[in-house]
């Protein structure tokens, strides 16, 4: 976990009240391109799509 927030450039977070809920890690040129390389939410999240509202 520490070396893929270290190494990532760009990052989303999604937080319920002060518990980390979901992390999206990318590479990014801040221009044209962005490689999503991680993506975690925590299994007790998956079902109220945190997912879909990470990139809305």
């Amino acid at each position: 976990m520490e070396g893929m927030t270290k190494n990532s450039n760009f990052m989303v977070t999604v937080w319920a009240e002060e518990e980390l809920i979901g992390i999206a890690c990318s590479m990014k040129d801040f221009h044209y391109a962005c490689y999503l390389s991680d993506l975690a939410v925590c299994k007790e999240c998956h079902e109220i799509g945190v997912v879909k509202n990470l990139f809305l």
